[in-house]
């Protein structure tokens, strides 16, 4: 498991605390796709579809692995609070371009906010994947756009990690 995740409950008091409406639909945009802030800066109105019940995110994916594109999704009625600050900071947002800051900035206003780095949060709900989702270590490398199943694993269980690797090494 992640040595570096935050405590589900924790999380959600953090994004809920955080008063900017577009930071904090940035840090939950984070979060619940567990992408890389240098993907999420990326993303458009035109990537996210609204389903009623849910968020479907087509975030791009820039590092290590052949998908371009992640997709996340978020549940309405499971994660309101990240549901509701992504939708709120979308409705009023004038842009294609969601969020304005670039790299640099962006990090440094979410330390600042949150008491974390931005890479935190993408950690976190990997382990949180697994803990509270029971997401495996295949779901999980899809989720965070890994090339290699490995990388993933330290994130789930140790009996469904056991199982990766053992399929892994047949």
């Amino acid at each position: 498991m992640s040595k570096i995740a935050i405590e589900y409950s924790k999380v959600q008091a953090i994004i809920e605390s955080i008063t900017n409406a577009q930071l904090k639909a940035l840090v939950a945009v984070q979060y619940a796709s567990a992408a890389r802030i240098s993907e999420i800066l990326e993303l458009k109105k035109s990537n996210i579809t609204d389903r009623g019940e849910y968020l479907e995110l087509q975030i791009p994916n820039r590092k290590n692995s052949k998908d371009t594109i992640k997709n996340a999704i978020l549940l309405k009625t499971k994660e309101p609070w990240l549901f509701e600050p992504i939708t709120f900071w979308i409705s009023i947002t004038p842009n294609d371009k969601i969020f304005k800051w670039g790299n640099r900035r962006a990090r440094e206003l979410i330390l600042r906010a949150t008491g974390y780095s931005s890479h935190y949060f993408r950690h976190s709900r990997a382990t949180h994947l697994a803990q509270e989702f029971n997401f495996d270590a295949f779901d999980i490398k899809n989720a965070l756009g890994h090339a290699r199943l490995e990388t993933s694993a330290i994130y789930v269980h140790k009996k469904t990690q056991d199982r990766a690797f053992k399929m892994l090494n047949r």
